[in-house]
């Protein structure tokens, strides 16, 4: 450990005699490390971060898929969910939601709210108790029973004045008189965005099959089953329900997939991981960059690494010196890119609040983003250490030193120098008609005709 940070001294102080170099070398890999882990830092926290729950990872949702339609992914009938609760054994609990507008009237005057409609058996699926008070009991959700509420956290602090005493205070929700039973904690907005809470209480006898509401089920996975064995259970069911009822049901299958998908799909995610690999190759651009000033930095220095070599210095030493260079230079574009990180990241999380993402979207530069960027540090440094390291510690010593002496250099950097800007710019085109297909996608969905005027055409809610 001692040599290796004396190594990092060493090079410091080389470095520091070329501060031009160094200060070009640590801006490229500072903006390709940052513009990284900005991107990274948002696919982590749309697709990896998952369900702030206790066994988040466990949560499933099932829906329905009609591949002969075109259906992907849809919501099931309360007849369905009622089939697929009594018949499926691999999720510890199968419950089911549906969100919509709640208005609550206490007091003064009613207040609107994004709310869901929930089986009483979702929070114990989900993990969750509320803060204060409790959840909902399995008479509850009920058709007929008396209706209760459970108050998202801001909205008790916003609009309850977080007054301890709210609990069994009546209210009317949806014109109905209601009890509130319980606060949730701060944070939690399942399914999506939601505020408050109320019993899913309608009666599936009491409408045809296939009419009336439909749901997303959900549930915690078993830890001894698998993901194809829960998936082959509900196909199984969704087959025999097909059978029963061929006119609501012909055609549908059940598909079970983790619930964080619910927000964005193949195709989003798609989207987002080739965004990823998209700045991933602005680090590479940035890494062949810096490649090349120390490529170019070597040549300058090919008499010092022929003495050190011909005083015992073998090629894995050498190496480790010039790689001891980029990682000096790598470590102050963490530096740089930590900067860029931080501005982009809160940037982004500011501006993703206007469209109200899934609770669980969180854009932080935390612990899983600081050990992405130093990773990536690491891999930048062996990059753009590794090309240099190479090609000097791979020359034979004595037509070094015999070419030295005549004034002259035998590293050869011309071609491989050549081979580096040629790919740079060959990524680079690639990066140019990738960023340019995605400008055309973006103003033709700005620019979409719908078939009718729309500039004189309003909604409103009462």
């Amino acid at each position: 450990m001692s040599d290796f940070i004396r190594e990092i001294r060493l090079s410091l102080r080389s470095l520091s005699r070329q501060p031009g170099l160094a200060f070009m070398a640590v801006l490229a890999l500072g903006l390709g490390i940052g513009f990284t882990g900005i991107m990274f830092s948002i696919v982590h926290g749309a697709l990896y971060r998952g369900l702030p729950f206790p066994d988040g990872d466990r949560i499933f949702a099932a829906m329905a898929t009609n591949p002969s339609e075109g259906v992907d992914r849809t919501q099931i009938s309360l007849h369905d969910y009622v089939e697929w609760r009594d018949q499926q054994s691999s999720l510890e609990e199968l419950a089911a939601v549906y969100n919509g507008t709640v208005n609550v009237t206490a007091g003064e005057g009613p207040a609107r709210y994004d709310g869901a409609f929930m089986t009483a058996s979702s929070f114990r699926a989900l993990g969750v108790q509320p803060v204060l008070g409790r959840a909902f009991r399995d008479d509850e959700d009920q058709p007929g029973a008396p209706l209760v509420l459970i108050l998202g956290h801001h909205v008790w602090t916003d609009d309850f004045g977080s007054d301890p005493g709210v609990l069994g205070r009546a209210v009317k929700v949806n014109g109905e008189e209601a009890t509130i039973i319980g606060v949730m904690g701060e944070g939690f907005a399942f399914p999506v965005v939601e505020e408050v809470w109320v019993p899913l209480r309608p009666d599936p006898l009491s409408t045809p099959r296939g009419e009336g509401h439909f749901v997303t089920a959900f549930g915690k996975l078993r830890e001894d089953v698998s993901v194809e064995q829960v998936q082959a259970e509900f196909s199984g069911i969704a087959t025999r329900i097909a059978e029963a009822y061929p006119e609501t049901n012909e055609g549908l299958d059940a598909l079970v997939f983790p619930y964080t998908d619910t927000a964005m799909g193949g195709e989003g995610e798609a989207i987002m991981l080739s965004m990823l690999a998209t700045v991933f190759l602005v680090l590479i651009l940035a890494c062949i960059n810096v490649a090349n000033l120390l490529l170019a930095r070597a040549a300058g220095r090919t008499k010092e690494l022929a003495i050190r070599t011909a005083m015992g210095a073998d090629r894995t030493r050498v190496m480790a010196l010039l790689f001891s260079e980029a990682l000096a230079l790598a470590l102050g574009g963490v530096l740089v890119g930590l900067a860029i990180a931080k501005v982009g990241i809160d940037l982004f999380d500011r501006l993703a609040v206007d469209t109200e993402p899934p609770f669980w979207f969180v854009f932080a530069l935390d612990g899983p983003i600081l050990l992405f960027i130093g990773g990536t540090a690491v891999v930048a440094a062996l990059v753009a250490g590794l090309v240099p390291g190479l090609k000097v510690s791979g020359g034979r010593v004595h037509e070094l030193l015999k070419d030295e002496s005549r004034g002259s250099s035998s590293l050869r950097v011309g071609r491989l120098s050549r081979l580096l800007v040629l790919g740079e710019v060959a990524m680079s085109v690639g990066l140019l008609v990738t960023a340019g297909l995605m400008v055309k996608g973006m103003i033709t969905l700005r620019t979409m005709e719908y078939g009718f005027d729309r500039d004189a055409v309003f909604t409103a809610r009462v």
